[in-house]
C-alpha cells in the first residue's frame, strides 16, 4: 500500500464522533451517514490527515486484524466515502500526520457506512448548507452592535 492521503471534503461535509459513533452530514447532497467502530476510527484518522499506510498499520496492530483484510476493508470503506463526496484525495501540499490512538478494548469489524436520505429535502432547505469559509454556525451581528 502506498502512502496516499485522503481528507474530509470540508466545508461541505461536517461531522461529529459521539461515544464512538460517527455522524456525518453532506451539506451539498443533504444526506447523513453513521458508522461505528473501525469506521469512526478511520474517520478520526482522516481528520488528523493520517496517510492510508499509517492507518492500515494502526488498524492491524490496534485491532489485531490481518493486513490483507485491513487493507481490503479500508479501501472498500474509503471507496464508499469517496462516492458519497465525503472525502477527497489530498493535494501534495496538504500535510499528513500520525494515526489516532486505537480505542481501548476495540473489537474488529469491517467498517460499514449507513446512508440516510430521509431528511434530504429538509437539510437542503436549512440555511446551514450555505457554509462560508468561517464555518457554521456564524454569529450574526446586527447594525446596532
Amino acid at each position: 500500500m502506498n502512502s496516499e492521503t485522503w481528507i474530509i471534503n470540508a466545508p461541505t461535509v461536517v461531522s461529529e464522533i459521539i461515544d464512538g459513533e460517527l455522524v456525518v452530514i453532506n451539506l451539498e447532497k443533504g444526506s447523513y451517514y453513521c458508522s461505528l467502530g473501525v469506521g469512526a476510527y478511520l474517520w478520526q484518522c482522516l481528520q488528523q490527515r493520517a496517510d492510508l499506510a499509517t492507518i492500515e498499520a494502526a488498524v492491524v496492530q490496534g485491532f489485531g486484524v490481518a493486513p490483507e483484510r485491513a487493507r481490503a476493508d479500508l479501501r472498500s470503506f474509503l471507496g464508499q466515502l469517496q462516492r458519497e463526496g465525503l472525502v477527497r484525495p489530498a493535494r501534495p501540499d496538504e500535510a499528513t500526520a500520525a494515526a489516532a490512538p486505537v480505542p481501548a478494548a476495540a473489537a474488529y469489524a469491517a467498517p460499514d457506512l449507513k446512508i440516510y436520505s430521509d431528511m434530504q429535502d429538509l437539510l437542503l432547505l436549512d440555511p446551514i448548507h450555505d457554509v462560508s469559509d468561517e464555518g457554521w454556525p456564524t454569529r450574526q451581528v446586527d447594525a446596532a452592535g
